[in-house]
């Protein structure tokens, strides 16, 4: 994340995708860094050079990984859209994860008797509920991945 405050024309590109000036925020800084990594991983070899100079430096194995998935033929898939197969693998390994091994784990450990409904790389179930349904997906994130990600809880009342 730190190697960011060093890119080409970090303050003005941090201005115009923030709207704001850069203070040191460490929390504006992720969620930038965590911008622009995405948009390297989705967007073709040749663009977003320097951040895919630090993905190298950091996970040279990872690097090589993603810019070789870029660049394989699928069946289906033109030469200017390979790159967009990533992101959709990733999506539906998401989707998969909360669907089919967190809410279905979810589901038969309450017996079928707290209502949740699974929306792509979420959990919807009632405010009454959420606080089993946190701590049950922060053990099965430990259990199956080593880790917890950075999980949100919104109140949508």
């Amino acid at each position: 994340m730190d190697k960011f405050l060093n890119a080409p024309n970090f303050k003005m590109d941090f201005e115009n995708r923030s709207g704001k000036v850069f203070d040191g925020d460490t929390q504006d800084l992720r969620k930038y860094s965590k911008g622009k990594f995405l948009s390297m991983l989705f967007a073709t070899n040749k663009q977003f050079q320097w951040e895919q100079a630090v993905l190298y430096e950091q996970f040279p194995t990872i690097h090589q990984f993603v810019k070789t998935l870029k660049q394989i033929k699928f069946n289906g898939t033109n030469k200017s859209g390979r790159h967009k197969r990533l992101s959709y693998l990733l999506f539906q390994l998401e989707s998969h994860f909360m669907i089919n091994i967190i809410a279905r784990e979810i589901n038969n450990s309450c017996k079928r008797s707290i209502p949740i409904f699974s929306l792509h790389d979420c959990i919807v179930a009632k405010k009454s509920d959420i606080i089993n349904i946190s701590e049950q997906v922060h053990a099965i994130f430990m259990r199956e991945i080593g880790y917890v990600p950075n999980l949100k809880i919104k109140d949508w009342l």
